[in-house]
């Protein structure tokens, strides 16, 4: 089944069980066959955190150890809108899509916050923080529960980019690299950054100059800033491009998720 036909398959699932919906606390294990929490959204596993969907690329062989990529969502996202846009990585790789735990326009959120709080910087860094720490313990489950080669590829997009970029700095001896897209993180977060270089892993950013949700100014500072404290930087430049994901952006995060496979291993 091609790419097309297998998200179409998809969105039909999704138009069946859309009706079914309902917020709860996720199962310790997973169940064996695919559950649905909140409309738009098939959740093929459960967990004390995140629910998540898994899917492999590439045709890998049946109980095959597999690279993982943990692939994070941006806010308000669908679930056909992210199985597209990670659904051309590089294989044999298993994709692990967690889902945000805040419901938010026609998907959802891994954290909303009202622009009129006195802080809304800080704020959004503590739930950041709080975040990024569960998402360390659901990697470590993550590599439990499926056979994986190696240690993760983190990314993610908008929200999950921010995410992915704070995973990396603080618990890289979890992953092999990460590659943020539009992403950003507040400024009480990313002036206190520090990379050690015995444990420091490639981070790839990808960002469109015309960004005006993340700004590319400030995206770019932090990545120079980043550099200059020992992290292992390389900045990936979109001229006319806004807070996206475009195709070329896609194709050239599976190019250096190509590379980073092959470079040696920490």
């Amino acid at each position: 089944m091609n790419r097309t036909a297998w998200i179409r398959r998809l969105g039909l699932t999704l138009v069946a069980l859309g009706a079914v919906g309902c917020a709860h606390r996720p199962a310790a294990t997973p169940p064996t066959t695919p559950t649905t929490a909140l409309p738009g959204w098939v959740l093929t596993h459960e967990d004390d955190d995140f629910p998540y969907v898994s899917f492999t690329v590439g045709a890998p062989e049946r109980g095959q150890p597999l690279p993982m990529y943990l692939a994070l969502h941006y806010m308000s996202a669908s679930m056909p809108t992210t199985l597209g846009q990670f659904a051309s990585l590089p294989g044999p790789a298993r994709v692990i899509v967690p889902r945000g735990q805040w419901p938010y326009k026609d998907g959802f959120a891994w954290w909303v916050i009202d622009p009129k709080e006195p802080a809304p910087d800080r704020t959004e860094a503590q739930r950041m923080s709080s975040l990024t720490d569960r998402l360390m313990r659901f990697t470590q489950r993550l590599t439990e529960r499926h056979p994986t080669q190696g240690r993760p590829f983190v990314m993610g997009l908008s929200q999950g980019g921010d995410l992915s970029l704070l995973l990396a700095l603080r618990y890289p001896m979890l992953f092999q690299a990460a590659l943020p897209i539009a992403a950003r993180l507040p400024s009480s977060l990313s002036s206190k950054a520090r990379c050690d270089a015995s444990t420091a892993i490639p981070i790839e950013f990808f960002h469109g100059e015309a960004d005006t949700t993340a700004f590319y100014s400030e995206t770019k500072a932090t990545a120079e800033a980043l550099e200059a404290a020992g992290c292992f930087v390389r900045f990936h430049t979109y001229p006319g491009v806004a807070h996206d994901y475009t195709e070329t952006q896609q194709a050239d995060v599976a190019a250096r998720l190509r590379d980073l496979r092959t470079a040696p291993r920490g």
